[in-house]
């Protein structure tokens, strides 16, 4: 796959996640080629965890969703920095969700939640600009 393709895969698949367009972002994440995987991983971890109807989520997306949340987490790639800490987030998410909140204070203490906001807004100023 061209450079060219990848990058406008991960900008139809961020498109997607903005919008709360969980199919899309299942179909784009599996198109994203291997230097991407940790995007991969964090969006079909996200996807399951974000995708539940009525906000209940079973026991086998939730254990899924760790799943390609700790291979965001193992996977080291340092182009990808942004998605690691969404990916440290969506760790939190699950823990918060099993009822360990200690786990999940300890996680988010770990986590610069203000450089991340920094670059999801100029993420979506850049898309919205488009």
């Amino acid at each position: 796959m061209s450079a060219k393709a990848s990058i406008r895969i991960v900008e139809l698949l961020e498109r997607a996640r903005i919008e709360g367009d969980w199919t899309h972002v299942s179909q784009y994440a599996e198109q994203l080629p291997r230097e991407y995987s940790v995007l991969k991983f964090v969006s079909l971890g996200e996807c399951l965890l974000e995708g539940q109807q009525n906000g209940k989520i079973s026991y086998n997306s939730l254990h899924l969703a760790k799943d390609y949340i700790n291979k965001a987490l193992n996977t080291k790639n340092d182009r990808e920095g942004q998605y690691y800490k969404e990916a440290m987030l969506l760790q939190a998410k699950t823990c918060y969700i099993q009822g360990k909140f200690q786990d999940c204070l300890d996680i988010l203490d770990k986590v610069d939640m203000e450089s991340l906001r920094k670059d999801v807004l100029t993420f979506k100023l850049a898309t919205l600009a488009e």
